[in-house]
């Protein structure tokens, strides 16, 4: 697809998270094409699991909780900080679905902003891999989003 073809299919996927701050909206609609363009792993709830332990262990955290519902019905995954649970719809959950609640646990700030969406990045570059990452910093940059500089996409 050219760059005008996945900047319709953000603007189309954005409209399934009418209810989001637009920041979030556009970062869940990015990341919705770059699943469908290129799908990251599907994992069961104990590959779910053992993955958070081992993000968790590369990225020097506490690995959280990870609870499995179906009963999750407007989002795909939550980040409990306080509590430190990740919600995970499913099973079956796309990997950059669980790096992307990571990034909530290893960011510096609440929320889907700038310190957010780096960390979502260094993540799925780590955990996921470069193309994926690239594609995602791609997708930011045609949807408006503030990335950082790609060279700053690199593990810490």
């Amino acid at each position: 697809m050219n760059r005008a073809g996945l900047v319709a299919a953000v603007r189309d996927r954005e409209q399934h998270h009418a209810d989001c701050p637009l920041e979030q909206r556009l970062i869940y609609a990015c990341e919705d094409v770059c699943d469908a363009e290129m799908p990251s792993r599907r994992l069961d709830a104990d590959e779910a699991r053992a993955i958070v332990n081992s993000i968790a262990h590369t990225e020097d955290i506490d690995p959280p909780v990870v609870l499995v519902s179906r009963r999750l019905r407007r989002t795909l995954g939550a980040a409990d900080i306080e509590n430190r649970t990740l919600h995970l719809a499913g099973p079956p959950v796309s990997l950059l679905v669980l790096v992307h609640e990571m990034a909530h646990f290893t960011s510096s700030s609440p929320g889907h902003g700038p310190d957010f969406l780096h960390e979502m990045l260094v993540l799925t570059r780590t955990h996921i891999g470069v193309q994926h990452a690239a594609f995602l910093h791609f997708l930011h940059g045609c949807a408006g989003l503030t990335v950082p500089p790609w060279p700053a996409i690199v593990r810490r």
